[in-house]
């Protein structure tokens, strides 16, 4: 696989070099239309201008360009997820401090593999998407397409690449953002800070939202069962979800926010031992399950107000 990580070795000095790195990710080589040279491209292009493009869909080319997009959008998606992850330090480089760049890579390069195993799934099956494509276009008066036009899957694997490089920051004297002033790296740790928590804010929205969604349904199934078909529920996941998304609060409440773990405490001891069975038997039971949960719910929407307010207080 050629996932390259190299590490360029620069000196090290003062300011953004002593906070983070540089990564950079290249990624490329995939042909939109499995033709290995721009000659041939033209030469393919040529022969559709014979036909009435209206009439005749562009073959092999777009049966190649249907295949290959998505692997060309997914490498397109790993760059972006690097910017997205630091703050750019000119193309292609992306700065990101020290802390993160162990969860960087790894992810980067999950990403790459799994962008290989898509280009080649498309190539395990290349030879007979070719010749299926070119035995259709043999069909056409005019259009002489031939099967030396287009590359061997061997060939288009091998410019297959997505290259992940790691430098240091280069020193003051070569590059200016290197040797910012104190005023300057604290303006850009401010920046950095920023940028983790609206990370943060994000990420304990989307728990706060999936641990509502079982609770009110635990709401709504009180207001409406009444013994009868409508409005029942399934006593092995009425509060088995409940369970599923508790397990979730203690390594997803990213800033240890108080409000969050007396959230997850309150809906162990009021939702999580009730016993879905008995709740079905007995609608006073459920009923007051129902007021508890209906709390809950109310508690769980404060702290999502709380945390989506710029400025709220996030325990960072």
């Amino acid at each position: 696989m050629d996932i390259k990580i190299g590490k360029e070795s620069v000196s090290m000095g003062s300011g953004l070099q002593d906070m983070g790195s540089l990564v950079s990710v290249r990624a490329g080589g995939i042909a939109a239309n499995g033709v290995t040279s721009s000659t041939l491209a033209a030469e393919v292009r040529e022969k559709y201008d014979i036909v009435d493009p209206d009439l005749i869909p562009p073959i092999p080319v777009k049966v190649f360009t249907e295949y290959v997009r998505p692997v060309r959008a997914h490498q397109g998606r790993i760059r972006k997820e690097n910017v997205k992850m630091g703050l750019p330090f000119g193309s292609p480089w992306v700065y990101h401090a020290n802390q993160n760049i162990d969860k960087v890579i790894p992810l980067l390069e999950e990403m790459a593999e799994e962008n290989l195993h898509m280009y080649e799934k498309f190539l395990g099956d290349y030879d007979t998407i070719l010749d299926e494509a070119l035995e259709r276009m043999a069909a056409l008066d005019g259009v002489h397409v031939t099967r030396d036009m287009f590359g061997s899957a061997s060939e288009l694997r091998e410019k297959w690449h997505v290259d992940i490089d790691r430098a240091s920051v280069p020193d003051p004297e070569k590059d200016v953002r290197a040797g910012w002033s104190y005023r300057q790296v604290q303006e850009f740790q401010k920046r950095l800070r920023s940028q983790l928590e609206r990370d943060t804010r994000n990420a304990i929205i989307v728990l706060l939202n999936e641990v509502r969604r079982p609770i009110c349904n635990i709401v709504d199934k009180a207001s409406r069962y009444d013994g009868g078909r409508a409005g029942r529920f399934s006593t092995e996941t009425f509060i088995g979800n409940v369970h599923d998304v508790v397990e979730k609060m203690v390594p997803m409440n990213l800033a240890d926010d108080p409000e969050i773990e007396s959230l997850r405490r309150q809906i162990i001891k009021d939702i999580c031992d009730l016993n879905p069975k008995d709740l079905r038997e007995d609608k006073d039971l459920l009923k007051h399950a129902g007021k508890k949960a209906e709390a809950i719910v109310s508690k769980t929407d404060k702290i999502i107000n709380r945390v989506g307010q710029f400025g709220a207080g996030l325990a960072l």
